[in-house]
């Protein structure tokens, strides 16, 4: 067992920062298990608000079934004076090699309460690929909840989708536009998202790109999440890339967490790379603060 932890406290005039970094690696050879835990926490306390941000990743290789799970899970949370902002990402991805089924789930929940009202935004996605009947089915389903003062307005949508290989060329697009404005401030949610699939070369692409932009009346938030999956069986090379941009600008102070992460599994030689990177920077009014953090953990088997 391998445990890292790390703390890094800065301490201005009438603020803190703490950043808390843990990690956890695991190996046992008894069962040929290799487990990969990763828990990130982010803690930033200023005079009258507390800004949360907590980051958990849990990495499973197992060789003995040859399946290999990867769970992510994200929590971020941001509190103000008068309101609470709760932004929790949750995503689960589990690749099962045993009987050749590829799951794709992706839930999203973000919930915003302001002073007299409440907006809940939920989003739920469910993507699950079986190779052994040849047999495709994406479900998406989406629910999106506004409470205002004297009015709740409701909007629910859900699709399924489901593909058989029959011609085995099939190609999905779909892109999705919802702006909301209101009186003092104007919020624009992006949401666009492509999906194509291709049979004849035996490559898959799903290309998810997010955008959520918050102006208020003194201050802008932006929100910008991009999330590209990749997956080619034909050279047996399947490259999963993540990256978020969280860009936060208040009066005086502009903070910006820019969190890049790549996997790319090869299986061609039986070599397993996982690389994560990822870079902070926060700057302030004279002041600038850069993080930067890379990891590469590189697995072969026995050929």
């Amino acid at each position: 067992m391998y445990a890292f932890s790390y703390t890094i406290t800065q301490q201005a005039a009438e603020r803190a920062i703490v950043y808390a970094f843990s990690y956890t690696i695991t190996q046992q050879a008894a069962e040929r298990a290799i487990v990969y835990a990763f828990s990130y926490t982010i803690t930033q306390q200023a005079a009258e608000r507390a800004i949360v941000y907590a980051f958990s990743y849990t990495i499973t290789h197992k060789p003995a079934k040859r399946a290999t799970v990867f769970d992510f899970s994200y929590t971020i949370t941001h509190k103000a004076t008068a309101r609470a902002i709760v932004y929790d990402l949750s995503y689960t991805i589990t690749l099962q090699a045993a009987e050749r089924a590829i799951v794709y789930a992706f839930s999203y929940t973000i919930t915003q309460q302001a002073a007299g009202r409440a907006i809940v935004y939920a989003f739920s996605y469910t993507i699950t690929q079986q190779a052994a009947k040849r047999a495709t089915v994406f479900d998406f389903s989406y629910t999106i909840t506004q409470q205002a003062a004297g009015r709740a307005i409701v909007y629910a949508f859900s699709y399924t989708i489901t593909q058989q290989a029959a011609k085995r060329a099939t190609v999905f697009d779909f892109s999705y536009t919802i702006t909301h404005k209101a009186t003092a401030r104007a919020i624009v949610y992006d949401l666009s998202y492509t999906i194509t699939l291709q049979a004849t070369a035996r490559g898959i692409v799903y290309d998810f790109s997010y955008t959520i932009t918050h102006k208020a009346t003194a201050r802008a938030t932006v929100f910008d999440f991009s999330y590209t999956i990749t997956q080619q069986a034909a050279g047996r090379a399947i490259v999963y890339a993540f990256s978020y941009t969280i860009t936060q600008q208040a009066a005086k102070r502009a903070t910006v967490f820019d969190f890049s992460y790549t996997i790319t599994q090869q299986a061609a030689g039986r070599a397993i790379v996982y690389a994560f990177s990822y870079t902070i920077t926060q700057q302030a009014a004279k002041r600038a603060t850069v993080f930067d953090f890379s990891y590469t953990i590189t697995l072969q088997a026995a050929k």
